[in-house]
């Protein structure tokens, strides 16, 4: 066998590999969308549009907070994790949680803040609802993320998958209980139920972290590893990786805040409640990508720490058949009757948004491998360009569009966002190479 024989072997094998662990985070994932989109459809059966876009308003923000946490915990994690301090993982994933619950605690106290001067000042109840459920969710759905990603760092998505099961009863559960309550649903019940849902799914999480994984195995014994050192790291990288999740923030999730302050567009908030309620049904497959990056991160990092091929076009070509075959299924065959079955008929009207929305994964999966690669190989300042002309892009076509076509012109808006983003990151991993 020759040596090139030999290099196509192993990138099979690596490749079966990442499939395999690809299994277990596609199986959290979905548990997880199972959950978000229980909570998501009751609670938009059960309010009105306006109140289920004063919802989405505020879970954008939720969104925000988790696109600058992951961009300073979790993205450096899964590059440091496998490679840097895969000696010293135990002391490492130490110092990284305790970073992460200070910052839990000081967010909670400002979200806080913000709901009482809310309330001093006379908000709205719908905005009151929203913004009290969100200050006492934010803290345990960010550690639930964090030991999400920890969890795949560290190879062992089954550990992110029982976390995504536990997740989903306790959620159910509460949901269920306030189903039965004197009050209609609202805001606040849906976060409750996420609330606690994240917070036994975290200490499930926690619990199955205590034993032995490929990574802390190979580690030996525990060396001790300083503050500042992480810190300095976790700088170099979410430094630059934090511009470029809150670019992509505002490709995908503004909308929710500015539709109600557009010029020439009328009903702005039920009209968020409306794409909320559309792009829920998209959510799965878009978080199925982002868990196929996650877990194909700590392999791109080591194969770039070890000198060996990354095998990237087979993981595009992975993540283009998968989301075309999911644009197609949503798009020319699930739409209309989804549609109906989940939300009783109410959007049945907007089922050809719904099937154009479904181009959005096709759209944007490409570009969580060019990412995951450039942030294997350190270069996280490439990313701002990809994630900046899209979002630039993106406003302006909604700006646009909307006030002419209305939903559709953020649709177009979100799809043309998302192409430029990916079309971008191919190229700053191709000029990257050369």
């Amino acid at each position: 066998m020759t040596g090139e024989d030999v290099q196509r072997s192993n990138e099979s094998a690596r490749h079966r590999s990442w499939l395999g662990r690809g299994a277990w985070a596609i199986a959290d994932q979905g548990l997880f969308s199972v959950a978000n989109l229980a909570v998501n459809i009751a609670l938009a059966r059960e309010t009105s549009d306006s109140a289920y876009g004063a919802f989405a308003g505020s879970f954008s923000i939720y969104l925000l907070a988790v696109a600058v946490h992951a961009a300073f915990w979790a993205e450096p994690a899964m590059v440091l994790l496998p490679g840097r301090f895969r000696d010293r993982s135990r002391p490492y994933v130490r110092v990284v949680v305790g970073s992460h619950a200070l910052f839990c605690v000081g967010l909670t106290g400002l979200t806080g803040l913000a709901y009482l001067g809310m309330r001093v000042f006379d908000a709205p109840a719908l905005a009151l609802d929203a913004a009290g459920g969100l200050a006492i969710a934010l803290a345990p759905l960010l550690t639930m993320m964090l030991l999400r990603r920890l969890a795949y760092a560290r190879l062992r998505p089954r550990a992110a998958a029982i976390g995504g099961a536990v997740n989903l009863l306790a959620a159910g559960a509460v949901l269920a209980v306030a189903f039965t309550g004197p009050s209609p649903l609202d805001a606040f019940d849906a976060y409750t139920a996420l609330a606690v849902g994240a917070a036994a799914s975290s200490a499930a999480m926690a619990w199955l972290a205590r034993a032995p994984s490929p990574t802390t195995a190979a580690s030996g014994p525990a060396t001790p590893v300083a503050n500042q050192d992480v810190v300095r790291h976790h700088w170099e990288i979410g430094r630059w990786s934090v511009a470029s999740a809150a670019l992509a923030w505002v490709a995908i999730n503004s909308y929710y805040l500015i539709l109600p302050y557009l010029p020439g567009v009328d009903d702005g908030l039920g009209l968020a409640g409306t794409l909320r309620a559309l792009f829920v049904l998209v959510m799965p497959l878009v978080q199925v990508n982002n868990a196929l990056g996650t877990i194909l991160l700590p392999s791109l990092s080591k194969s770039v720490s070890d000198g060996r091929s990354t095998g990237l076009r087979r993981y595009v070509l992975t993540f283009i058949a998968l989301d075309g075959a999911y644009a197609a299924l949503l798009g020319l065959v699930l739409a209309r009757p989804v549609l109906h079955l989940l939300y009783g008929g109410r959007y049945d009207d907007a089922a050809p948004l719904l099937v154009f929305l479904a181009l959005y994964p096709l759209a944007s999966g490409a570009g969580y491998v060019y990412r995951g690669l450039l942030l294997a190989t350190e270069k996280p300042r490439r990313l701002v360009l990809p994630y900046g002309a899209a979002a630039v892009a993106s406003l302006v076509a909604a700006a646009s569009l909307s006030p002419l076509i209305g939903l559709w012109g953020i649709a177009v808006a979100m799809i043309l966002g998302a192409a430029t983003q990916t079309g971008l990151l191919a190229f700053q991993v191709q000029t990257a190479e050369d």
